[in-house]
């Protein structure tokens, strides 16, 4: 597909949630630029799964390979100035920039929103963080658990006598990873319209808490009737059921 064919984007993260937001928008036909470090490259390039034989190898990464189809990358160290010098000449040809971690990170490195916007003033810039670049709690360190409890997912998972657990995979970053890419046409949008710059914070908690309409709803109108809420968890995902010739996994959408 080719409807972002005249998108040019850059890509600043080494998270589940940055790369699938810009694989999405590379498969609608955006130039995506993906920024490694030199020498080890992406984080990701280190998590499986392997092909046989090639474990540990970065260039083999099923994970990877899969969220990084269709882009481009280049190698830079951005805590070098001299490659910092030429991120920002790459920021002035681009249309959007994709970037996630805490707070402080970008600013850190002299590459934040304001330093990108003075290098290209119609640019369009989307943050992912877990909690936010505003607010009590942002810069509140993050994992894929912890974003999973903060959204509401591990009380509505597994049951109430045994530890909490997280639903299986990525879940919440692949959540955000969609309201990104989404929020970021809408920021190309309006940086267009307007001429001016553009600055779009997603939360990954409030993302993921937008999933669990159905579990909300069931405890609020129990509430409402004067009933207790059920003893077990709700269970908007299933997971993994043994039958009768293996397993097979069980996903409510």
């Amino acid at each position: 597909m080719d409807a972002l064919h005249d998108l040019r984007v850059l890509d600043l993260g080494e998270d589940v949630s940055n790369a699938y937001a810009t694989r999405l928008l590379a498969d609608l036909g955006a130039d995506v630029v993906k920024v490694e470090l030199p020498g080890r490259g992406d984080l990701l390039r280190a998590w499986g799964p392997f092909p046989k034989g090639r474990e540990g190898d970065p260039e083999a990464s099923g994970l990877f390979r899969y969220l990084n189809t269709g882009k481009r990358s280049v190698a830079l160290d951005l805590s070098d100035e001299s490659d910092r010098r030429e991120l920002l000449a790459m920021v002035r040809g681009v249309d959007l920039v994709i970037a996630s971690g805490a707070r402080g990170v970008l600013e850190a490195i002299g590459c934040d929103f304001a330093a990108l916007r003075a290098e290209n003033p119609r640019l369009a810039m989307v943050r992912i963080s877990g909690f936010g670049e505003t607010g009590p709690w942002a810069g509140r360190p993050e994992t894929e658990f912890v974003a999973q409890a903060a959204g509401g997912w591990v009380s509505a998972h597994g049951r109430p006598a045994e530890d909490p657990v997280q639903c299986g995979g990525r879940l919440a970053e692949y959540h955000m990873a969609a309201y990104a890419a989404a929020t970021a046409l809408t920021a190309v949008r309006a940086t267009r319209e307007t001429g001016e710059a553009t600055l779009v914070d997603v939360c990954g908690m409030e993302a993921f808490i937008g999933t669990l309409p159905y579990p909300m709803l069931f405890a609020q109108n129990l509430a409402a009737v004067g009933m207790p809420p059920p003893q077990q968890r709700f269970t908007p995902v299933p997971g993994a059921l043994e039958v009768q010739d293996g397993w097979v996994g069980l996903n409510a959408l």
